[in-house]
């Protein structure tokens, strides 16, 4: 499978992004499971602060986030004091104009750009297209949960959302804990493509490599319900499970979601 390229993640987020807010419109009142203590109000704002920072950053060429955060931080506060953000119709109708812009100000970038990420080794647009798609994705499966209506993450994006969360997110997950490895190993498989990725956690950290060997622990599944699992939204009963299943709660205590 080749790399998704900008125009497969700028569809994908017009098409999340859609999604998201069709399904806000069935109730803003309902708990997200995959966001403890958020409901559909607080998921919805969330998204649409997401959306506007990482619009001004690509927009602005910020290469040092710190202005912006600056900036966006009392017309937060200020927003949220304001009774309009109580209201879902004008909620929604700010959630969509975030995405708007978006949507039009990754379209206008080159992948290529240098801009602020918070990752070191990728500094350009191109990841914000990337991480954009990725977010919506899982918060379209969260919101969509909430209402009873879950469908599963397109299963492209999905197998690049599991490349994203084990080499972006997991590094930073591990060393957020305290807890270390003692050479727990993990081998993921995806049943309905190609990808495989095996997770071996050490004193000095975590190793991601893809391959079929052999692990303490085999977890087979969609693209989507591994991505899932990633971000702790589903939990074994959705995987086929091959080994010490046990040792699940364990990759959850070296890598908190």
């Amino acid at each position: 499978m080749g790399a998704p390229d900008k125009a497969f993640y700028l569809a994908a987020l017009a098409r999340d992004t859609q999604a998201f807010a069709d399904t806000a419109r069935r109730g803003m009142q309902p708990d997200v499971p995959g966001c403890p203590g958020w409901t559909v109000h607080d998921l919805v704002i969330h998204l649409g602060d997401v959306y506007t920072f990482w619009t001004l950053v690509v927009e602005s060429r910020a290469r040092d986030a710190g202005p912006i955060r600056e900036r966006l931080t009392p017309e937060r506060e200020q927003r949220n004091n304001d009774p309009a953000f109580r209201q879902p119709d004008f909620v929604l109708e700010w959630f969509q104009r975030c995405a708007g812009k978006l949507e039009t100000t990754l379209a206008a970038a080159d992948p290529d750009e240098p801009v602020f990420t918070w990752w070191p080794p990728d500094q350009r647009a191109g990841w914000v297209q990337r991480r954009m798609a990725q977010e919506t994705a899982v918060h379209r499966w969260d919101i969509e949960q909430s209402h009873g209506i879950e469908q599963p993450i397109e299963r492209g994006l999905a197998r690049d959302g599991v490349d994203e969360a084990l080499d972006v997110h997991l590094p930073d997950r591990v060393a957020d804990t305290d807890v270390r490895g003692n050479g727990e190993s993990f081998h993921f498989h995806q049943t309905d493509g190609d990808g495989e990725w095996v997770v071996r956690f050490g004193p000095d950290g975590v190793l991601v490599s893809r391959e079929h060997l052999k692990a303490d622990v085999a977890v087979r599944g969609s693209a989507s319900d591994l991505l899932l699992f990633q971000w702790g939204r589903v939990g074994a009963e959705r995987l086929e499970v091959i080994g010490d299943i046990s040792l699940l709660d364990r990759y959850f205590e070296l890598a908190p979601p």
